[in-house]
């Protein structure tokens, strides 16, 4: 699964990072979430939270955006049991995802 997402920042003050929003994505993030990508496109990184970090998410996409330094982790799905590869790169003014099941 591979999903960019865009930084969305304040308006206040735009060195601010207070969301991101999911611009791109394949067929197989869409699998996933078990919707279709339509759904998906434009939802915030709230979105990813319950099953990714649990909360933590916007901490750590913003941590890799605003230090450059990519996430690696194997982590196992308390709701499905599956375990996943995800990484999260920085790419141009938001991050990328990418999942693998390695069940």
């Amino acid at each position: 699964a591979i999903g960019l997402l865009k930084a969305v920042r304040s308006p206040a003050d735009p060195a601010t990072i207070v969301d991101f929003q999911l611009v791109v994505g394949n067929r197989k993030l869409s699998e996933f979430f078990d919707e279709s990508l339509d759904e998906l496109l434009g939802r915030s990184a709230d979105r990813f939270s319950a099953l990714l970090w649990n909360g933590q998410t916007l901490d750590i996409l913003r941590q890799v955006r605003e230090t450059g330094q990519p996430l690696y982790q194997e982590q196992q799905l308390p709701q499905t049991g599956r375990w996943l590869a995800i990484s999260v790169t920085q790419q141009d003014d938001g991050v990328l995802l990418t999942g693998l099941d390695i069940t």
